[in-house]
């Protein structure tokens, strides 16, 4: 599963519901130290890693570039295979093959097909050359980024973890982080949910032009080149039990004041939703997006003491409380999964009523 927007928040949230079900987990955020704050909280999975991303989704270029090297690396898997089966135990436990995209417990039954990984020159990148060297032969060196600094503290046995920090305004970095997905992955991933998202308040008459462009770039046109780069990969793999989620706000039904660039993005993200589903239900991708109300977010959090959401929530939910972001993630397994397998063009709410 890729998650631009899953360094915190709902993301975050769904980034660990969807790995506690079996799927290997690509946390996409602009943010490196947030997504891998993310990774870190993620489970273990008997199948192998999860990773994070740092990519702009806005930019058809990052996108393009990440499916790209996603692509690659499941190219290379059967060519490993045979390279992993000749390496000796080491003590930190077995060599792992590892799967991707799997959201439920049914699709991991049916869908998982392990891959094995392995590199065996010693040009391969990897963390530190004492890492690689403990876990595995002199021949043979973890598969490691540099750059994420956590990885020595890993549980043994899990594969490669990898970080990204992505932009998702822009279409350069969207295009590189379809090329490392690819790159890192042994499978094209069948699940993608664009959280990426930013809030910024100012009254209608005060909005000045770039304040308009920021929201707009990350809110809707950040899910749009990722969904279209994900999709396009999905049709070209002729991939089964698709499933493309986007995330709305309640917030384009009730026109809450002094965010008005914020509003129009989440409501045209519904719209966007709606007419990827129209066009892509013919190759199988299922399209759907989630209206959530008051979650306990960073963002929502923001700037209010807990008390006076509590006041707020009261007043307006009927339920009288604020969500989770553990309730939106359910919601988003569901859609993602063979479950819902007959949804699609839906804007589901989760808002308390």
């Amino acid at each position: 599963m890729v998650t631009p927007g899953g360094g915190n928040g709902i993301g975050r949230a769904a980034c660990q519901r969807f790995a506690r079900e079996g799927a290997a987990v690509a946390v996409v955020d602009i943010s490196r130290p947030a997504a891998r704050e993310t990774l870190e909280s993620l489970p273990a999975v008997p199948h192998g890693p999860h990773r994070h991303y740092a990519t702009d989704v806005s930019s058809s270029a990052a996108v393009n570039k990440l499916v790209r090297t996603h692509a690659q690396a499941h190219a290379r898997t059967r060519a490993h295979t045979q390279a992993l089966e000749s390496l000796p135990a080491v003590p930190h436990g077995p060599h792992r093959g590892y799967a991707t995209d799997v959201s439920s417990s049914a699709a991991v039954n049916k869908l998982v097909r392990t891959h094995t990984h392995a590199r065996t020159h010693t040009h391969t990148h990897t963390h530190t050359h004492t890492q690689a060297r403990t876990r595995a032969p002199s021949h043979a060196h973890a598969h490691l980024q540099a750059r994420t600094h956590m990885l020595e503290s890993l549980p043994a046995g899990q594969g490669p973890h990898h970080q990204y920090a992505t932009d998702v305004s822009s279409s350069a970095a969207v295009n590189k982080l379809v090329t490392d997905v690819c790159s890192d992955f042994p499978s094209p991933p069948n699940v993608v949910v664009t959280s990426a998202g930013i809030l910024r308040y100012a009254p209608f008459l005060e909005v000045d032009e770039q304040h308009f462009d920021d929201v707009i770039g990350v809110n809707l046109k950040g899910t749009f080149l990722v969904a279209q780069a994900f999709a396009r990969l999905m049709v070209q793999r002729k991939l089964q039990n698709c499933s493309i989620c986007t995330l709305s706000s309640v917030s384009l039904r009730t026109g809450t004041a002094n965010r008005s660039p914020y509003n129009t993005s989440k409501g045209a993200i519904v719209s966007l939703t709606k007419s990827m589903a129209m066009e892509l239900a013919q190759y199988n991708i299922r399209c759907n997006t989630v209206i959530p109300g008051s979650i306990r977010t960073e963002m929502v959090m923001k700037n209010r003491t807990p008390e006076e959401l509590q006041q707020r929530v009261q007043a307006s939910v009927p339920l009288c409380r604020i969500g989770e972001p553990e309730e939106v993630a359910n919601l988003l397994l569901f859609l993602a999964s063979t479950e819902s397998s007959y949804m699609t063009g839906h804007a589901v709410e989760i808002t308390g009523r």
